[in-house]
């Protein structure tokens, strides 16, 4: 059996990273936004190295804040960015040639 089938997808093409992985998270997340307690939880990073990769997904715009509670904010993808589309066609080329593995 491959190895790269239990990766997240992103990392079979671009490696270890943690903004890597919170962008896949958050890609196998679909429609669903997320505190950074989930993606921390959901990823296995520490909460530090969560932030740090949700900064610079922000900042790239990548990602948005998608409401705030007493508590947390809520992150998910930014579809409304012109990478977007790019990064989902190719997410998805990734996981068709996953599964064919």
């Amino acid at each position: 059996m491959d190895k790269k089938i239990g990766k997240p997808l992103f990392e079979n093409v671009f490696g270890e990273n943690n903004t890597i992985k919170v962008l896949d998270f958050l890609f196998m997340g679909g429609n669903f936004d997320f505190t950074l307690t989930h993606i921390h939880k959901g990823t296995g990073l520490s909460r530090t190295a969560v932030r740090n990769a949700v900064e610079n997904l922000e900042k790239q715009d990548l990602i948005e804040q998608s409401r705030k509670d007493n508590k947390s904010k809520y992150y998910k993808i930014n579809k409304h960015n012109n990478k977007y589309c790019l990064l989902d066609m190719l997410y998805k080329k990734i996981k068709s040639e996953v599964i064919a593995q």
